[in-house]
């Protein structure tokens, strides 16, 4: 559970790095080791994931030029996923 909890975090990370890194260039790339391919429910190795303004746009693309790279090669990561969990009753 809580190797879960450290991936789709790692993914988040990676996302809000990607976003402030968009000021800069065009795209964010995402190279990780291992890749769920939510669709067809298959574990995919050495993915490419481009992400443009907060989306993936797409997956095993040629890295575009000027694109930040985050190099994840011993994670996995699940696209898609977002981190939905909160307290909304607890007080700080």
């Amino acid at each position: 559970m809580h190797r879960k909890l450290a991936v789709v975090s790692l993914i988040a990370a990676a996302l809000v790095v990607g976003a402030a890194a968009q000021q800069a260039s065009n795209a964010v790339v995402i190279r990780a080791g291992r890749m769920l391919d939510v669709k067809t429910g298959k574990l995919l190795t050495d993915q490419t994931i481009v992400v443009e303004r907060e989306r993936i746009v797409s997956v095993g693309a040629v890295i575009p030029a000027g694109a930040k790279v985050i190099d994840l090669p011993s994670a996995t990561v699940l696209p898609g996923m977002i981190d939905v969990h909160t307290h909304l009753t607890m007080e700080p």
